[in-house]
């Protein structure tokens, strides 16, 4: 079935049936359903990293790593520096210590003491949102409620540095790759088993695009581009 107003298509397709959806589907990794099971994320992981660094950042190794976030932390144990200890973590570690990176959510990438550490870091960071939040809304000290209003305000510039007169940054090469690797994986994958499937039904994509991990939207977009489904 085909919605006119947005041209995409709001039903499951077979082999026989049209594509009107999106030439190249907006493709985010965090728009990925997960993968089934531990040994195929395994494998998906293997075939990603191969000759890369398993860390968001291919210049950071996993040691280095650790030493940052325990560095975050440490600064909300010491009463000279607890203030500014969120502002230093998000600083430091931009949105790693705000939610969870992708080598915590899919397969035990990291090592098990950094991914407690990462979620240890973000419990304190957002104990302190919560905190001036509170204080904004309910204290009845004047200077308490600018400050906290001071201190959110701060924390989203942040996340929205000043750009004015920069070049724009050209994205990552590394997680270009990375991007790359993880959708090539799994449309390999779904290409296998589609044609391994006994027919080429609605049901059958609708099935394999949840076994390997895709959307059925880059799913379809893919097949009817695919020489052998047209």
């Amino acid at each position: 079935m085909v919605d006119d107003d947005t041209r995409s298509m709001t039903g499951p397709i077979g082999k026989d049936d049209e594509y009107n959806g999106p030439a190249f589907p907006a493709i985010g990794l965090r728009d990925l359903p997960p993968l089934p099971t531990t040994e195929l994320a395994m494998a998906e992981q293997e075939f990603v990293f191969e000759g890369f660094s398993e860390t968001v950042d291919a210049s950071v190794s996993w040691p280095e790593l650790g030493e940052k976030v325990d560095a975050a932390l440490s600064r909300f144990d010491a009463r000279a520096t607890f203030d500014q200890a969120a502002f230093s973590a998000v600083s430091s570690l931009g949105l790693l210590a705000l939610r969870p990176e992708r080598f915590e959510s899919d397969v035990p990438l990291a090592p098990p003491a950094i991914v407690r550490a990462c979620e240890a870091l973000r419990s304190r960071v957002w104990q302190s949102v919560e905190r001036w939040r509170e204080q904004v809304d309910f204290s009845a000290d004047l200077e308490e409620r600018q400050a906290a209003t001071r201190n959110l305000k701060s924390l989203g510039e942040l996340l929205v540095p000043d750009a004015r007169g920069k070049r724009r940054a050209a994205a990552s090469p590394h997680r270009i790759v990375l991007s790359y690797r993880i959708l090539l994986f799994r449309l390999r994958r779904a290409l296998a088993e589609l044609d391994a499937a006994p027919d080429s039904s609605a049901a059958s994509v609708e099935r394999v695009a949840g076994e390997s991990g895709l959307t059925l939207e880059i799913l379809r977009a893919w097949l009817f581009r695919s020489e052998s489904w047209v």
